[in-house]
């Protein structure tokens, strides 16, 4: 298990005691700091207030479990209205909307389309394009997000 899932699984359940919902937990090293970036959502619009909460409690709680071996820097943000599918939760909410699909490979020509989302499983996603229903592998997708209309 990738250490950010594993993060997701010990964050997860203390975000959800707060009355929010954990979307994504990153750790990534950038310049010269680790950081630790937990996303947060609920309805309605998740302001600088609720981040500071959720950072005050969570920072507390791995002080307390001490998960992470090396120094890092503590994020909490909101996800976002692009951000990529990434957890069951996120496809059932896409479900029916429109999402743009980035491939790996090229599939019937091209490697990227858009559609609406038809249906997804643990291996696959299905994708209602202007012309046909496409079945994809997830392993073949290296990014799919909500279309966003302006």
């Amino acid at each position: 298990m990738k250490k950010e899932d594993k993060l997701y699984e010990l964050i997860q359940p203390q975000v959800e005691l707060l009355n929010y919902e954990c979307v994504d937990v990153t750790f990534e090293k950038r310049s010269k700091d680790f950081v630790l970036t937990i996303y947060i959502d609920h309805e309605g619009n998740i302001g600088l207030d609720d981040c500071e909460k959720v950072s005050l409690a969570i920072e507390a709680y791995l002080d307390e479990i001490d998960p992470i071996e090396q120094p890092y820097v503590l994020e909490v943000s909101s996800p976002g209205l692009g951000r990529p599918l990434k957890r069951p939760r996120d496809f059932e909410k896409a479900l029916n909307q429109q999402v743009e699909v980035n491939c790996f490979m090229p599939i019937n020509g091209v490697k990227q389309m858009s559609g609406k989302l038809v249906s997804y499983d643990d291996e696959t996603v299905r994708i209602q394009t202007e012309n046909d229903e496409i079945e994809l592998s997830l392993k073949a997708i290296s990014r799919i997000a909500p279309e966003i209309e302006f």
